[in-house]
């Protein structure tokens, strides 16, 4: 599952799809300014990726979230209510629930030069205790590679700060044991009013082993429980914690091959399609959808692109829909594009990555005709109960299709390009 990062502040699949609660990775724009990190050892801005960070490199941990509410109870104005507050004013009461999730947060590098790191973040949560995690969002981080988001920090600017607790801020030097592996670590907390966030970091490598959070939001007053003779309050805690559990250099066949010429031009990409539920026993009526990847960055093999999906409603019914970031770059899985140059040395049936965390495998699946009747190659990434497949033109290298299986719940959604600009 996502989470919410511990100094920087979203999840999203090519199409619209469900998210684990009070989770947010960092943002793809303006990051850095936003970044505390920066308050504590302004050379970030400046400084170099540790030594190991690399592109294709994927660190996975493990992160959980609940939302604790405050109050067990909701109440909703309703002048038939059976709950009444001093004034005579009534209400229903309903309980407040308390979601939580947990699951993994795996950030890739799929694009590194001297002054941008290029994060693709994606986030998996079980849904059962028996199955692997299924891929619940997806999100980005463009900013300077002496801190990837807060998962590294340039590990000589960590060396050079100085222990102090303050009523605010806590910079102490500790060991941390994680799997099993005691590393030389430091811890930085930072503490409001309504809560706290600490992250703790080796001191050697900069690498991110744990962070948590507990904030608090605003109480609001609500009415009284004659049963408690008490003012219940409508505050909710928000608890996230992620432990680092791995680091691994993904072999990505076309990481160093040059990205197709289009990439320096587009400005946008316009895709048709579907989501269907499928219920079995019932009819399948699937709903038309369009999706638009507008380009807002790029680099010199990387983009940024605001993703813009919508169901076509029912007449009657309004269509909401929803914007997304992702990039796409070099050295991923699942991207916006394969560079042309290593499309032929690719081959069905080729497996190019299993992940021992997600249990996803993503495999070469089809090479040849596709939808449409162009030739394509078709990358599939297969997990335990969801499907992804991404169709790249064979002479372009263009994502011009897009699949999604999700069987936990039943739902497809497919896209086909029909336009570009």
């Amino acid at each position: 599952m996502a989470r919410v990062a511990t100094f920087v502040g979203a999840a999203v699949l090519w199409v619209v799809s469900g998210s684990l609660p009070a989770t947010e990775a960092a943002g793809p724009v303006g990051a850095e300014a936003a970044n505390p990190l920066f308050a504590l050892m302004p050379e970030l801005r400046q400084a170099a990726a540790p030594t190991w960070v690399k592109a294709g490199l994927r660190l996975t941990f493990y992160s959980a979230a609940a939302s604790v509410p405050g109050n067990p109870y909701d109440y909703t104005r309703d002048n038939k209510g059976d709950w009444a507050d001093k004034n005579g004013r009534r209400w229903n009461r309903s309980d407040s629930p308390g979601p939580g999730g947990h699951g993994f947060t795996q950030v890739n590098v799929v694009a590194l030069d001297a002054t941008t790191a290029v994060l693709d973040i994606r986030s998996y949560g079980f849904v059962n205790l028996t199955q692997g995690p299924i891929l619940h969002s997806i999100a980005c981080h463009i900013g300077v590679p002496g801190a990837g988001a807060d998962y590294w920090v340039n590990p000589a600017a960590l060396q050079g700060l100085a222990e102090r607790r303050t009523v605010d801020v806590v910079v102490m030097r500790m060991p941390y044991t994680v799997e099993g592996r005691t590393y030389q670590a430091i811890r930085l907390q930072a503490n409001q009013p309504t809560g706290h966030v600490a992250a703790v970091y080796d001191l050697k490598t900069g690498v991110l082993l744990h962070s948590n959070s507990a904030v608090t939001t605003a109480a609001t007053t609500l009415p009284k429980d004659p049963q408690q003779g008490h003012t219940l309050q409508g505050s909710r805690t928000a608890l996230v914690q992620t432990t680092f559990k791995s680091v691994r250099q993904l072999h990505v066949p076309w990481a160093a091959a040059a990205p197709p010429p289009w990439l320096a031009t587009l400005a946008r990409a316009d895709y048709q399609g579907s989501a269907t539920v499928v219920i079995p026993g019932s009819p399948v009526i699937p709903l038309p959808a369009t999706m638009s990847a507008r380009t807002t960055q790029r680099g010199p093999n990387w983009i940024r692109c605001t993703l813009t999906a919508a169901l076509t409603a029912p007449a009657g019914m309004p269509s909401a829909p929803n914007a997304l970031d992702r990039v796409s770059g070099p050295a991923q899985f699942g991207g916006m594009f394969l560079p042309t140059g290593a499309m032929a040395a690719l081959r069905a049936g080729q497996t190019l990555d299993t992940d021992p965390h997600t249990r996803v495998t993503v495999t070469v699946a089809h090479v040849g005709p596709g939808p449409g009747g162009r030739n394509v190659v078709q990358v599939s990434e297969v997990g335990q109960g969801q499907r992804l497949d991404y169709f790249y033109d064979a002479a372009s290298g263009m994502l011009v299709g897009y699949r999604d299986q999700n069987d936990h719940i039943r739902l497809v959604q497919q896209f086909q390009l029909v336009g570009t600009q």
